[in-house]
């Protein structure tokens, strides 16, 4: 045991697996450790791994905790072997649970380090799909529909397909026209708003549903929720100011009476105050009076007082009531002086101002009665939706699951079962739960109890929850923490030991973010408290934080961020100075923060690598594939047959493509483009490249619909010598990125939707570069955002745009807010807009404030995030405007709000400049004073196609025997390899799908050219190339078409899979292989066939045979023992020589 660590006794109690936790776990804390150890601890004494379910957020953390046990298991094994041990620490510990492990596994013959997969670790979403499948409940979806979260065009579909309803005299007709007339016909809003509520409803739905089916009971409802939320919000109040009560009281009362003999007194009708107002509705008005009295309309605390507030000077002649005044005036500002430190005090009572002061408007109600009839019929079709379009997102995954278990008092068979097969459940990053998830929860422990031996544990950082916007709930997390769950009891756990971070990181945080978080919790806001953490690595060490922001005026806004883009590179190269090896990440709040970034270290040569940070939209490459697409799927598309006109592959002059854009006027682009004699104005330069641009593309036009999409997009592309175009890894990862969207929204060689497919293709995620843009002897630069970097650690950490705020969102048609009562229980407000130009209901405010104050709670622990990542050094940047009075602007909603004051009382490492505009001149055309165009990408010749695909194409040359071939096919070098690799690659394709010998001819040419330019990227000689293909094309035929060897290739067998990974253990590392086909014939004997694409030479074919299976026969024995430790099939190996073609069966 480490006795150093404050924390040690809680890290202890956390292993005792007779009890229930739920345990605080800061940043650095160790929190993946302790669950690793716990889940150990848990199968000493299981009888069955699967008795234990571990939970985590993301797949990430799901590998890295079965990862972190299964070289837990073999690091003792190894050591066990060499008979040594570790004697002290945490190493000693966990040695000695996972020695109990292994002799458990022993006993009971798991199989653990042969079978990680018998350890159920798996992300949520993973989860509830798996509660899903196992009813039929997915099923009135039709087949296996594709979780997706790009769900905006099936939204579309189902809201367009409700609104049709308007002109057939539906139910919900006159409920249609009531929304349309509210929102002023603005239809393309209406959308908007809805998409977005479509998001959310799994917060809302289950509540809309019962105003439909019981509009009497959801009203009560409603109202009680309110008047508990105002109930608890003057209690809250209430309790602070009790201690203040009598002097309040008095102070309040002379006010009044003061105010009374103003010209216009406000609260003629208020008689005095004998105590506090009580906590109802009818009282919200008196609490107004109290908070007009404490705080500004700003909603600051009083600083000074005068007449209008109650607290006159006095009269000029009566010095007794001047004194009396004073004496009242003075102690008004002493009550404000103590209460000036209560921010929480001041929060709330800015909170009363905002609660309704009577009860639900009719006409409100009855809108949101329409709307919640129009939802309800919206729900109906986004069913019909989903089915329409074969996908769903996670919130239909959740819902399903959720109605898959039933409900505590009639649970399903399912739940029934899994309480029987499920002893212990293990949740990473609870901070992030949500409701639904939450009842997941609940119905899976329900009836739980220690005397079963049957325990929960729940791990997760309050201060680190950010993920509001997928329906996160932190509040659930601290009501847990104060409460527990319903039925068992839970003990609330907090570790405080920091491991990552250095002392003065860590002294840093202790010292701005103990202020920046709220005092108290607040469940029903998300209000997490500051939990100190104290710093594992004690050392002495220089100032590690630094922040420096640039002050500019407005009209210099984007040239300050230029600025502030060199001062990253400045910093960068500042670190480099002294950590040459160390690591640099740049983490930022959105995407778009990086705008001015990018270009910087691109122009530096400084290397980085992005996930998920840009999307495919903004890469030009991508347009240029799209209008390639379009154009060939559509030879009507004008924009996009002059699009790839343009492009790099072909790339006309502007005055050649106007002469073609005038030209096809009254005919398709590629019609004139195939009859340029009647085009006389287009330069020779331009018609050359025209002539090879039809001489490339005409192939593929004569092979559309024909021809699986992919290909034909992707051997056209490379026919144009698209790759030839290509400059940096990250637009490699691009085209293939797009090539593989090409083939899962591929139907019958074209695409159902294309602008649906767009909009697939501009939202995915630039994929990570396999290698850094350029060579460099730095690690690259970490571009991450703030969400994508939780879980992870650098040396250094550089954050900008601190002052940085994110875009306004439209006003929502209704508001929701679901918030926790004090005792835990979800209630859930609801309210309309109002109709275009009216004042806002009350209630509909509250919500919005609520919302927004979650938003910027949310900010502050997404800020704390962001700076706990660092182990070394943390760089704040940013940039504020300043107003005409030159003050600073510090945006209430930017990330440099939620530390602001605190980092104004640094007096060291905290720095302002202001931006120098210097701006050069742009380059202009002195002639007429424009700007210079943007200089044409483009090849400076163009190609027509290749000899040996003209070849093939004009039926000139028939392929050669294999007797005539001169190159050795064997494996030796890279046009070997890649022979081999299209082979098995179309062997994989070709199984999947409907066998004739006519469409194995036609698939086998649609290959070709593709094939052409992958063999041509490994040997630059036109003989071997063609000799290659007809290789290949041989070597397919021969096999597919022998009927000897067609039931290899019959995809109805049992378990038919092709190019089928499977993972085993060595020695504590994961390691994948790939069978190049396997499957049970209809005797049940399972095949494992390993293909072999070499020819013979210098040997005769017998010789070969033997040699090749005598050097196989390993790698096949080693598949078949892998597949017996998974099943008890009889099982055959064997060899497939497609250059022969024969199937040789190998023997042990």
């Amino acid at each position: 045991m480490n006795s150093q660590l404050s924390d040690q006794p809680a890290r202890d109690e956390a292993l005792n697996i007779k009890h229930s936790y739920i345990v605080q776990a800061p940043a650095g804390s160790g929190k993946t450790g302790l669950l690793t150890l716990r889940f150990l601890k848990l199968l000493t004494i299981s009888e069955s791994p699967e008795q234990i379910v571990a939970i985590t957020f993301t797949r990430k953390a799901a590998s890295e905790m079965r990862d972190r046990i299964i070289k837990t298991l073999s690091w003792t094994k190894d050591l066990k072997a060499n008979k040594s041990r570790p004697n002290e620490g945490f190493d000693h510990q966990r040695f000695t649970v996972a020695e109990k492990v292994l002799a458990r596994d022993s006993e009971l013959n798991w199989g653990l380090l042969t079978s990680p997969s018998r350890l159920r670790i798996q992300t949520i979403d993973a989860f509830c799909f798996y509660l899903a499948n196992k009813l039929p409940i997915l099923s009135r979806l039709g087949g296996n529909p594709r979780i997706t979260t790009g769900m905006d065009d099936c939204f579309r579909d189902a809201i367009t397909n409700t609104f049709r309803k308007l002109e057939s005299n539906h139910s919900i007709s006159d409920d249609i026209e009531k929304v349309l007339v509210h929102l002023d016909n603005d239809f393309a809003r209406i959308e908007r708003l809805l998409i977005s509520l479509l998001k959310n409803r799994d917060q809302w739905l289950s509540y809309i549903l019962e105003i439909n089916d019981n509009n009497d009971d959801a009203r009560v409802y409603t109202e009680r929720c309110i008047q508990e939320l105002i109930e608890e919000s003057i209690s809250e109040v209430e309790q602070e100011l009790k201690p203040y009560a009598h002097s309040l009281l008095e102070l309040l009362n002379f006010s009044l009476i003061n105010q009374k003999q103003l010209e216009s007194p406000k609260h003629l009708n208020i008689n005095q105050f004998i105590q506090l107002p009580g906590t109802t509705i009818d009282d919200v008005p008196f609490w107004h009076i109290i908070v007009e009295l404490l705080t500004t309309a700003k909603g600051t605390w009083r600083k000074s007082l005068t007449k209008l507030n109650g607290f006159p000077s006095g009269s000029g002649k009566d010095k007794e009531h001047q004194l009396m005044c004073k004496n009242f005036k003075l102690e008004m500002l002493t009550l404000l002086e103590e209460l000036s430190g209560k921010s929480d005090l001041l929060i709330a009572l800015s909170h009363l101002l905002l609660l309704p002061s009577s009860s639900i408007n009719n006409k409100h109600w009855e809108f949101l009665t329409s709307l919640t009839r129009i939802m309800a019929q919206l729900g109906s079709e986004l069913l019909i939706s989903f089915r329409k379009f074969g996908i769903i997102d996670y919130t239909e995954v959740g819902a399903a699951a959720r109605s898959a278990l039933g409900t505590s008092d009639e649970p399903t068979d399912l739940a029934l079962s899994l309480d029987l097969s499920i002893d212990h459940i293990l949740i990473d990053e609870f901070q992030d739960t949500s409701q639904l998830q939450l009842g997941i929860i609940q119905q899976l422990v329900s009836g739980w109890s220690e005397e079963e031996q049957k325990t929960l544990f729940m791990v997760g950082d309050p201060m680190q929850s950010c993920y509001g916007f997928r329906n996160a709930n932190v509040g659930i997390y601290l009501n847990v923490q104060q409460n527990g769950i319903p039925g068992l009891q839970i003990n609330s756990l907090k570790l405080r030991a920091n491991f990552r971070s250095n002392k003065n990181i860590v002294d840093w945080v202790n010292r701005h973010f103990s202020t920046a978080f709220p005092t108290k919790s607040n469940t029903s806001r998300g209000a997490v408290p500051f939990s100190y953490s104290e710093a594992v690595n004690s050392q002495p060490s220089q100032p590690r934080i630094s922040t420096e922001l640039i002050s500019h005026e407005n009209n210099h806004r984007l040239e300050a961020k230029q600025a502030e883009a060199k001062k990253v590179i400045e910093t960068i190269k500042k670190i480099r100075l002294s950590s040459s090896s160390e690591d640099i990440a740049i983490l930022v709040r959105s995407r778009g923060h990086l705008d001015f970034i990018i270009p910087e270290l691109n122009a530096n040569n400084l290397s980085w690598l992005s996930t998920e940070i840009d999307r495919m939209g903004s890469m030009q490459l991508v347009e240029d594939l799209i209008s390639l697409t379009k154009a060939l799927l559509n030879p009507y598309d004008r924009l996009s047959w002059l699009a790839i006109l343009r492009a790099p592959w072909i790339g006309l002059e502007v005055s050649d493509l106007y002469s073609i854009a005038q030209d096809s006027l009254d005919k398709s682009v590629w019609k004139s483009i195939n009859n340029l004699k009647d085009t006389t104005s287009i330069s020779s330069d331009g018609r050359k490249r025209l002539n090879d641009f039809t001489d490339c593309i005409n192939p593929s036009m004569n092979h559309r619909y024909r021809t699986p999409l992919r290909e034909l997009i992707q051997s056209s592309w490379e026919i144009l010598r698209g790759g030839g175009a290509i400059k940096t890894a990250r637009e490699i990862s691009c085209a293939a990125k797009y090539f593989n969207l090409l083939a899962e929204h591929e139907s019958a060689g074209g695409i159902n939707n294309v602008d649906f497919f767009k909009e697939q293709v501009y939202e995915s995620f630039i994929p990570t570069s396999e290698r850094p843009a350029f060579e460099s002897p730095y690690k690259p630069i970490q571009l991450l955002t703030m969400h994508k970097a939780k879980g992870l650690e650098f040396d250094h950490v550089i954050i900008p745009g601190l002052g940085n705020t994110p875009g306004s969102d439209d006003k929502p048609l209704f508001a929701w807010h679901e918030r926790l009562n004090s005792k835990g229980q979800a209630r859930l407000l609801i309210s309309v807009s109002t109709e275009v130009g009216a004042e806002e209901d009350k209630l509909y405010q509250l919500i919005l404030h609520e919302r927004m104050q979650k938003v910027l709670l949310e900010n502050t622990r997404l800020l704390y995030i962001a700076i706990t990542r660092a182990k070394e050094s943390v760089n704040l940047l940013g940039t504020i405007s300043l107003n005409k009075n030159q003050d600073l602007q510090i945006p209430q909603r930017s990330l440099l709000s939620r530390l602001w004051d605190e980092l104004q009382r640094e007096s060291i490492n905290f720095r302002i400049e202001e931006y120098d505009p210097l701006i050069p001149e742009p380059k202009v055309l002195k002639e007429h004073n424009l700007p210079f165009p943007t200089p044409l990408e483009r090849f400076k010749e163009t190609q027509g196609l290749s000899k040996g695909v003209k070849r093939y194409f004009q039926k000139k040359a028939k392929p050669p025997t294999i007797e005539s071939m001169e190159i050795d096919y064997q494996m030796k070098g890279r046009l070997d390899a890649c022979v081999g690799d299209l082979i098995h690659g179309f062997f994989e394709n070709y199984t999947k799908k409907p066998k004739n010998d006519s469409s194995l001819v036609a698939s086998i040419n649609a290959h070709r050219n593709y094939w052409e330019i992958e063999l041509k990227t490994r040997d630059q000689s036109q003989r071997n190339v063609d000799k290659a293909l007809d290789f290949i094309s041989n070597s397919i035929k021969e096999t597919l078409c022998h009927k000897d060897l067609q039931w290899i290739f019959d995809d109805s067998t049992e378990n038919s899979r092709s190019e089928f990974s499977i993972s085993t253990n060595q020695h504590g590392v994961i390691r994948t292989y790939v069978i190049d086909r396997t499957f049970v014939d209809k005797n049940g004997t399972r095949w494992i066939i390993d293909y072999k694409t070499g020819a013979t030479v210098n040997e005769n074919e017998a010789d070969f045979i033997r040699t090749q299976s005598r050097l196989h026969r390993g790698q096949l024995c080693y598949y078949k023992n892998l597949f017996s430790k998974l099943e008890s099939k009889k099982t055959r190996i064997a060899l497939l020589f497609t250059a022969i073609p024969k199937l040789v069966e190998i023997h042990e």
